[in-house]
This record gives structure tokens, C-alpha cells and sequence, in this order.
């Protein structure tokens, strides 16, 4: 499935690309919640503030949707992947330390698992032992972009999924979420 997929910096540029192509984040009267790039898409939400208006929103950003009380937004953006490629995969061991190496020389509040297994189906051959497995990443809660974080992770196999920026209290935090493809 990785040869599907855009490489990490790919998804990025995409992504990076898709927010400065929005006027502003804050349009008067409004705070934005998150802006997540998940498979083609960019989609940023707001919530409006005591003194906001659909007015101001709507004259910044006319192409929003507007929730049904008014109070919340949202704008989806096409995302402009390009292709994927056929990387060599690491061996897992390696893998796993590398990046957890990386995480903890950095101080970042990165997480590694396995998807969960499907059951076989009673009554249907099983399948054939793949000659790869698949590992779900997570490093949240960055203060630091994914431009200036991803490319430590970078390697064969190394695909980003999700990239979410949250805003609380004045505060951006990156979240980025991806499949770390190896051999077993």
C-alpha cells in the first residue's frame, strides 16, 4: 500500500499548500478550533465568539459552511497529493529503534503500535503471510510544525496520514498520525 501513498514531505507541502491558500485562521469574531489534512482534504473549523458575526466570517471566507445554530464553521480545502513510490522497507527491529531513538533524542511524545489483527473468518482458508506489516505512528501535542519535524523521521516506508493543528488558550499544537510500513 505504500507505493500508493505520498511520502511524508509530499503530504506536507500538500497540506501547507492548502492552509495558505485560506485568507486568515482568525476572521473577527471567530477562533478556530483545528485544521486537520486527512486524505485529500483540508478542513479547518471555527467556533464564533460572543462578539462574532456570520457577516465578518462570510466576507473573509465566503465559501464556509455554516453549522445549522450559526456558531460553528468549517472550510474544506482539495489537497494536492502527489504520487507515492516504492521504498525499500526496513527491517522492523531497526526500524522501531530508530524511530523511538529519534523521539526520545528530541523529547518528542511519539507512539508506535501495531494495527489491530482481523480475525480469520471460520470456514475461509487463511491468507498468505504478508512479506510486510504495517505500524501506527503518532507524535502529538508538538510545538514545532511537521515541515521542521517529519524529516527526522523520514525512511523507506514512512507515511503520513494526518496532520491536525489544534488551538486552545492561544496556544497551536501540531498532531501527526502515519503508517511506518517494515519488514517483518
Amino acid at each position: 500500500p505504500w507505493k500508493k501513498q505520498t511520502r511524508a514531505a509530499g503530504f506536507i507541502a500538500a497540506c501547507d499548500q492548502a492552509l495558505a491558500s485560506v485568507p486568515t485562521l482568525w476572521p473577527a469574531g471567530w477562533a478556530p478550533d483545528n485544521a486537520v489534512c486527512k486524505d485529500r482534504n483540508l478542513v479547518i473549523t471555527w467556533a464564533r465568539q460572543e462578539t462574532g458575526r456570520l457577516e465578518h466570517l462570510l466576507n473573509t471566507l465566503p465559501d464556509a459552511d455554516i453549522a445549522i445554530d450559526g456558531n460553528k464553521a468549517t472550510l474544506t480545502r482539495r489537497l494536492e497529493l502527489p504520487g507515492g513510490e516504492n521504498d525499500v522497507l526496513p527491517k522492523q527491529k531497526e526500524r522501531i529503534a530508530a524511530l523511538y531513538d529519534i523521539a526520545q533524542r528530541y523529547g518528542f511524545n511519539f507512539a508506535l503500535k501495531a494495527p489491530a489483527n482481523e480475525a480469520p473468518v471460520l470456514g475461509q482458508p487463511a491468507e498468505a503471510e504478508p512479506t510486510w506489516k504495517s505500524l501506527e505512528w503518532t507524535v502529538a501535542d508538538m510545538a514545532l510544525a511537521p515541515v521542521r519535524v517529519a524529516p527526522l523521521f523520514e525512511g523507506g516506508g514512512f507515511r503520513l496520514n494526518q496532520i491536525k493543528l489544534s488551538f486552545a488558550e492561544g496556544i497551536m499544537k501540531w498532531t501527526m498520525e502515519g503508517t511506518q510500513y517494515v519488514q517483518p
